[in-house]
């Protein structure tokens, strides 16, 4: 069997290449190692697809968050997609995060240490041409072009989000506690859009004021300062 260039050398296995051979496919399950970077290619030569599971670690091989964007919005977008299951990725929520814990524990850096070991908590790790943000582009198009989409990655998605929440949240605590702007002004240059959205130049560190907002059930809270 023929492999593509891109992964034949390491596993041999992908063969979505094959795909435009079964034109009257209407439901495609994909697994790990068996698709390449030109997925989304092949997949628009099924014109009659109308569902699409792309399987665990298929992001790491497999088309980017664009790709997948353009296959359910745009002028590119499958025409008969009807329901798109992503279960790509996997991430678990874990517990809060113990404040009195946290304080002082900050490498020479500014970051908090231990953060990738806390218990209970897998962060959901995206590739580079996979990112948390695209998803979020992505389950809005299909929302509004009345397609399904579903999966891990749309439970992994909010986890990310949680994940940075919370670091943001004990930098903007430490921030009022110490008096201090030097944690929060390092997350300027984080890519994430979870970053305190907040005019450093306007702050005086020695008079804030903490704000809670966003105060949902789960108990997890935005922290802001003004």
């Amino acid at each position: 069997m023929a492999t593509s260039d891109l992964l034949c050398d390491f596993y041999g296995l992908a063969c979505d290449q094959h795909l435009p051979l079964f034109t009257n496919l209407r439901h495609l399950d994909l697994a790990d190692n068996t698709v390449s970077h030109s997925l989304s290619s092949y997949l628009r030569q099924l014109p009659h697809l109308s569902s699409l599971r792309l399987g665990e670690n298929v992001h790491c091989d497999g088309p980017s968050s664009e790709d997948i964007l353009s296959l359910v919005s745009g002028p590119s977008k499958l025409a008969k997609l009807e329901q798109l299951v992503l279960d790509c990725l996997a991430g678990k929520m874990g517990t809060r995060w113990d404040v009195d814990e946290m304080e002082g524990n900050v490498d020479e850096a500014g970051f908090e240490a231990g953060i990738a070991s806390l218990q209970d908590w897998n962060k959901p790790e995206f590739s580079e041409q996979f990112q948390a943000e695209d998803f979020h582009q992505v389950i809005l198009a299909g929302q509004q072009d009345g397609i399904e989409i579903s999966g891990s990655v749309v439970e992994a998605v909010p986890i990310w989000d949680a994940y940075y929440l919370e670091i943001a949240n004990r930098r903007v605590l430490k921030a009022f506690k110490s008096k201090s702007l030097v944690g929060l002004m390092e997350m300027e240059g984080w890519d994430c859009h979870r970053c305190p959205d907040v005019d450093f130049d306007k702050l005086d560190p020695n008079n804030l004021k903490l704000v809670k907002i966003d105060l949902p059930e789960e108990n997890w809270f935005a922290l802001t300062l003004e």
